[in-house]
């Protein structure tokens, strides 16, 4: 029989004595200064770092990175390193410099697209926090520069015509025309029940509340008793305004 030198070592190796052995062998000096000098090598460097980024995309090392970066120590850690002065200031320089490279707009741009951002940003942008953050935000020179110069692009023209034809976008120059003319309020208190077919307008039937009513009815009625005369020709069309038209 043929002396398996490979399997014997593999046995050997899992055994009590073998790994009694082994651990010896690592804390002896020889070792530690094997391995101190080895690890200065430029070989050694380039093997632990594809062996690292191999290493990291196992799914045993992602469960045990999630599972550590959970423990409340990590955390802590985090916050704190976070706060201190020398962190603070790396990252100001790091950011001045990183910003601007070709490399992180492309990022930038690939990670604002994803569902991910896109829901963060949804809850964020309710709280208090970013309010007062973009109420401030906006009134800064820099920004009332650029929406000026943005606002003679031709770009900008170009989505407000579209924008404009949008049922949103009728709805807000409609809003906008009555504000201007009559400084009403103007608070639906219905949707469009009518078909597409049927152009509307929206009926002040108060001073705040607005109703949509078929077009060629709302311009048929003129004058002084305009708003009473389509009050009662909507509620006889089986609207009731109730409490509304008070």
């Amino acid at each position: 029989m043929v002396f398996d030198r490979k399997t014997w070592m593999k046995k050997y190796s899992k055994s009590p004595r073998g790994i009694a052995a082994r651990k010896k062998h690592q804390q002896s000096p020889k070792r530690i200064a094997y391995l101190k000098k080895l690890s200065k090598t430029p070989q050694y460097k380039t093997w632990l770092k594809k062996y690292t980024k191999k290493y990291q995309q196992t799914p045993q090392y992602i469960a045990y990175q999630k599972k550590y970066e959970q423990k409340q120590k990590r955390i802590d850690y985090k916050k704190e390193y976070r706060e201190r002065p020398q962190t603070i200031e790396y990252m100001k320089k790091y950011k001045q410099k990183y910003e601007s490279t070709p490399q992180r707009k492309a990022y930038r741009k690939r990670y604002d697209k994803t569902t991910q951002r896109k829901a963060y940003f949804k809850k964020y942008s309710i709280t208090p926090q970013w309010k007062s953050y973009h109420k401030k935000y906006e009134q800064t020179q820099k920004r009332i520069a650029y929406k000026k110069m943005y606002n003679q692009t031709q770009q900008r023209k170009d989505y407000f015509k579209r924008y404009m034809q949008t049922p949103q976008g009728k709805m807000v120059a409609i809003r906008t025309h009555a504000k201007r003319k009559r400084n009403l309020g103007f608070i639906p208190i219905m949707n469009n029940p009518f078909p597409k077919e049927i152009k509307v307008d929206y009926h002040h039937i108060n001073n705040t509340f607005v109703i949509p009513t078929p077009k060629k009815l709302h311009q048929g009625v003129g004058g002084k008793q305009h708003r009473i005369k389509i009050n009662k020709k909507i509620e006889n069309l089986g609207f009731n305004l109730g409490e509304f038209a008070k």
